[in-house]
């Protein structure tokens, strides 16, 4: 029989005097862990777990956790292994309190711990284990991520196939594919297909590195891997791509093809060099069926507009937009429509994303002579109707794809602007002139993608706004009609994408204007009253409907939704203008002179730098590697233009590159990037990943100077 002196265990004892059960109750050992005590007690008092943390927060007048609002800062005040020794999870903080779920108010040894570990004072708030448990699984995954697929290896390291090689093992590479190497580097593929992830980051850090994987075009923190293990896994990779694994201090490509269930992917991986590493980015193209217009969600109107570009066989559609936008899904949307069996469609890309029966596709092979202008002038003696180029990225392309729209064919085309008009300064600078511009480009279609909130996340927005959400209503003149509540998986509230586009039809006025060099105000009002919608207008519809959130339009779209009167800000037309000296552009700047910041570690460049921009009316702030870089960039300073220097500490000059055109706050900064290299593959490799321009070391004054001003010209500053 129990000691009927000892003292009931207080959750128990909570559970009694709330409900009062009929049944006699046997002291419970106190020594348990606290998981079982609260199954007992809910046992006992016949309620959820919800409930019964209501009864714990009343016995002891505390709040009940909401993990919805759990600060992400937060949790780095807490390491990972205190939180689940202790099950508590942090929700919020300040200067002088930390606030925690818990299960267990009573215990004076989690709060000791927590205050020691903080330096904060611990206030609890009650939570479910299991509450508790989830949140710890979804919030601390990043870094637990590792260990739990390194313990799954045994049983779950199988399901990636390669496909069209020998097996590793027969290279002879023992050190670096061992069996736990292979298995963990599968499990990683596996997991991003899994997750539909378009890439895999694999970055290297002090002490360990990162996997992220990219999805819905949102980069999300999988795992962190010990440098050792980090090294095996990139080396492991470049095995299956055909890499050199020997070869660390250059970049490489390689590519390889997969099998994951009966999926088959390809994999086009790259990596360049870091200091005492390597990056290793792996591109995951999808067999995946193409879609047609009607299904890839484009609204009514942009739809019919764009059809009625197709309608024409003798121009060049040009779809813009940056990486990752659509540009290929959409085209190949409008291919599969157009192949209707009886007109000759022939493609030319780098890679080849879709295959679409009816299709005679060329993959570019620059070791093998096949680029995208010899591969075209192949294509113009194959009697083509319609011809898809992957990207026009140098003059001979232009060139040829001009040609081919004015002797017949239609051309369908990517290219790497940040608007719609902004194809025909861009055509200009790869040498065509105005009158072939206008004779031979039939519309332009700018695209993004928004994130899709999903059905379960979507909560009805009523009564007051949030602070942000107000600020955002505002910018964009829209009520919107959901937020994103936090999803119980732990995973992200948006599923899937949907795009925002903005067309335009090049109409008799808008063709005449272009080759008259009408001024931007007044092309951008002709493609207003020919019927144009700018992005801004495409997401607030969006916002309108349901279909997304503010604060994602806001993400994606950034300051160049902001203006609903301008028509996606910089949408404009680079008037040819006489040479000006760089005082007269600065007096121009409506803030005054512009200002420039140099990124670069060598401190003679930067004095030169700065003598000569100075010297000619500009603000100089000078950055001696690249995350001082960054931190200038996110901080309240305006900046006009970024000359970037490639190799940098910390961060690398490419590194920045591509975080500086990722974000909305930066994604419009004209950068000019400094390299000591003046092949061709850099250059285009430069412009590929969004530098507007690049300047060869050591600095040449007047070329230096002449760069910066071309530069500012065309962003308008």
């Amino acid at each position: 029989m129990p000691d009927s002196t000892a003292k009931q265990h207080w959750l128990i004892q909570t559970a009694i005097d709330a409900c009062d059960p009929a049944e006699e109750m046997h002291i419970v050992d106190r020594r348990l862990p606290i998981e079982d005590v609260w199954a007992e007690a809910r046992k006992l008092c016949k309620c959820s777990d919800d409930e019964l943390a209501e009864l714990v927060a009343d016995r002891f007048g505390l709040a009940v956790a909401d993990f919805s609002h759990a600060e992400a800062r937060t949790i780095k005040l807490v390491p990972e292994k205190l939180a689940r020794s202790c099950s508590i999870f942090p929700l919020r903080e300040d200067d002088k309190h930390l606030v925690v779920a818990t299960s267990d108010p009573t215990n004076l040894e989690t709060e000791q711990q927590l205050m020691f570990a903080s330096g904060r004072s611990p206030v609890f708030e009650v939570a479910a284990p299991e509450a508790v448990r989830h949140a710890l699984e979804a919030h601390y995954r990043p870094d637990s991520a590792a260990e739990r697929l390194l313990r799954s290896i045994d049983a779950s390291g199988k399901g990636v196939y390669i496909v069209g090689t020998d097996d590793p093992e027969d290279l002879g590479e023992e050190d670096i594919a061992g069996e736990p190497v292979i298995k963990l580097t599968n499990l990683i593929l596996r997991e991003a297909v899994e997750r539909r992830a378009s890439d895999i980051h694999l970055g290297p850090g002090r002490g360990t590195g990162s996997v992220r994987y990219r999805v819905d075009g949102v980069l999300q923190l999988q795992m962190r891997l010990p440098m050792p293990v980090f090294n095996r896994v990139v080396s492991r990779l470049k095995i299956l791509s055909d890499i050199d694994i020997s070869v660390r201090l250059k970049p490489q490509d390689g590519r390889a093809r997969i099998r994951v269930a009966d999926e088959y992917l390809d994999l086009r991986i790259s990596t360049v060099p870091t200091r005492g590493s390597e990056k290793c980015v792996v591109r995951i193209l999808y067999s995946e069926a193409v879609l047609g217009l009607d299904d890839i969600g484009l609204p009514d109107s942009e739809l019919t507009r764009f059809r009625q570009m197709l309608s024409q066989r003798d121009s060049i559609v040009f779809v813009t937009g940056p990486t990752g936008s659509g540009k290929t899904t959409t085209l190949y949307a409008a291919l599969r429509e157009l192949a209707t069996g009886d007109v000759n469609i022939m493609t030319v890309e780098d890679p080849v994303e879709y295959e679409l029966e009816s299709l005679t596709q060329i993959q570019v092979e620059p070791k093998r002579g096949v680029t995208f202008a010899s591969a075209l002038r192949a294509i113009l003696r194959q009697d083509p109707d319609i011809i898809l180029i992957g990207e026009i990225r140098d003059p001979e392309t232009a060139e040829i794809a001009v040609q081919a729209a004015q002797t017949g064919h239609l051309v369908l085309a990517t290219l790497h602007t940040n608007d719609a008009l902004g194809v025909v300064p861009r055509l200009i600078d790869l040498g065509l002139t105005r009158q072939s511009i206008a004779d031979s480009v039939g519309g332009v279609v700018a695209q993004r993608l928004v994130r899709a909130l999903r059905p379960e996340c979507a909560e009805a927005v009523a009564g007051d706004l949030t602070p942000d959400e107000a600020i955002l209503a505002e910018k964009y003149g829209v009520t919107p009609k959901y937020r994103a509540a936090e999803p119980a998986d732990g995973e992200s509230p948006y599923r899937g994408r949907v795009p925002v586009i903005a067309s335009v039809v090049v109409t008799p006025r808008i063709r005449q204007m272009i080759f008259t060099g009408s001024t931007p105000d007044e092309l951008r009002e002709a493609a207003r009253e020919s019927g144009t919608r700018t992005l801004h207008e495409g997401g607030r519809d969006l916002v309108r409907e349901g279909v997304t959130t503010l604060e994602e339009i806001d993400r994606t779209l950034g300051e160049a939704a902001a203006d609903p009167h301008a028509f996606e800000h910089q949408e404009g037309l680079a008037q040819p203008a006489a040479p000006v000296s760089a005082a007269e552009e600065a007096a121009e700047h409506e803030s005054g002179p512009a200002h420039v910041i140099m990124a670069d570690d060598d401190p003679v460049i930067r004095k030169v730098a700065q003598a000569l921009l100075e010297k000619e009316g500009f603000r100089f702030t000078a950055a001696a590697d690249g995350v001082e870089a960054m931190e200038l960039l996110n901080s309240e300073e305006h900046f006009d233009l970024m000359v970037l220097d490639l190799d940098m500490p910390r961060l690398m000059g490419a590194d920045l590159l591509r975080i500086a055109r990722s974000s909305p706050r930066t994604a419009g900064l004209p950068i000019v990037v400094l390299t000591s290299s003046s092949n061709m593959p850099s250059e285009v490799e430069l412009i590929d990943e969004g530098a507007d321009d690049y300047i060869l070391k050591p600095i040449e004054p007047a070329r230096f100077l002449a760069r910066v001003r071309a530069a500012l010209r065309r962003a308008g500053s």
